[in-house]
């Protein structure tokens, strides 16, 4: 049986650990395969290296566990790096009975077809066959929108308005939570953050993005983020709350990154940290519990076009190339509004 990393979790806030793996550490094993399979066509070290990086890392792992699993279902009885498509097709179908969704199919099959194009110059991309299977599957497991409503911004605003941040924890919890709705930024773009990307201005905070995110690409980054203060609510203004975090870590900082943890020895937290305390702080404000930490994103831009900010401007915020990821995606109805309609009709 292929080797499989296993990970640990520290449940303690702010820590995480994985154990060591026999694998180089930005290497998992179907990417190995990748890497023997570039140098038999003698492409140099350094080519393959870079080659490598195309993926980026969530994506390599994504891929990797895919890949483990094909190598698995293959076996010796088949040949990976070259299959017939019924090969192909029958490991779809396999991950199918298994229970998994359409998304998940399609996230292997894009897996399988980079692994045996690199490693067998086969291409299996547009086959035909394929794409009418993963059109079957659709058909018969659809992949749904998670949510169909998004929760009232205003409850948290709320939630903040009150919250006692005597804390680091409730202190870094409220710092998140306000970022993340006044910029309608994701959780790693947070968590990215190092002190040296800000700068401080009477009025505002200018915060440099010098991190490799999600909607990165060549020729488009994310511009950076600036933090308005609102001078009317301290409690609620973004720049004092987080004046109010630098000045409280400063003697606790190890490193460079923003937000640390608020145990000892106070390190680097990872992106997992920072949504679990946008859950903590979700579920004391009373958003329902099937509500993720992304959502923010949901709730935060919906909120906007509800409350008449130009769409061009939510666009910009977001960093989305137009509005058709907004309309698809982003755009919900609040969850009250359903109940608003109906009681305004029987009453």
């Amino acid at each position: 049986m292929l080797y499989i990393t296993k990970i640990s979790r520290n449940i303690e806030l702010g820590t995480q650990t994985r154990n060591k793996t026999s694998f180089n550490k930005n290497d998992t094993s179907g990417f190995l395969y990748i890497r023997k399979a570039l140098r038999k066509r003698g492409v140099p070290k350094q080519t393959r290296k870079i080659i490598i990086e195309s993926w980026r890392m969530g994506t390599r792992k994504q891929y990797d566990s895919y890949i483990k699993r094909w190598l698995h279902y293959c076996k010796g009885e088949t040949n990976p790096f070259a299959p017939h498509i019924n090969t192909v097709l029958g490991f779809l179908e396999y991950l199918y009975e298994q229970g998994l969704s359409y998304t998940a199919v399609g996230t292997a099959r894009s897996a399988i077809s980079c692994f045996v194009r690199l490693t067998g110059n086969i291409d299996i991309k547009d086959n035909e066959l394929i794409t009418r299977f993963m059109k079957g599957i659709f058909q018969l497991r659809p992949a749904l929108p998670r949510y169909t409503s998004t929760w009232d911004v205003k409850t948290v605003i709320n939630y903040l308005q009150k919250m006692d941040t005597s804390s680091l924890l409730s202190l870094s919890c409220k710092l998140c939570m306000l970022f993340l709705l006044v910029t309608a930024q994701r959780c790693q773009t947070l968590h990215t953050i190092n002190v040296s990307d800000i700068s401080i201005r009477s009025d505002r905070i200018i915060i440099r993005i010098t991190s490799v995110l999600k909607q990165t690409r060549p020729g488009v980054h994310v511009p950076p983020i600036i933090l308005i203060a609102f001078p009317d609510n301290s409690r609620l203004c973004i720049v004092e709350t987080l004046k109010e975090y630098l000045n409280r870590t400063m003697h606790m900082r190890k490193d460079k990154q923003l937000l640390i943890s608020t145990v000892k020895p106070h390190g680097s937290v990872s992106k997992q940290t920072v949504g679990r305390w946008i859950k903590i702080t979700m579920l004391k404000a009373g958003i329902q519990e099937y509500f993720k930490p992304h959502s923010t994103r949901h709730a935060s831009t919906s909120y906007a076009l509800y409350k008449g900010v130009p769409l061009t401007e939510i666009i910009k915020a977001a960093g989305w190339n137009n509005s058709s990821t907004f309309e698809k995606f982003y755009n919900k109805t609040f969850s009250k509004d359903t109940n608003e309609l109906q009681m305004s009709i029987i009453k």
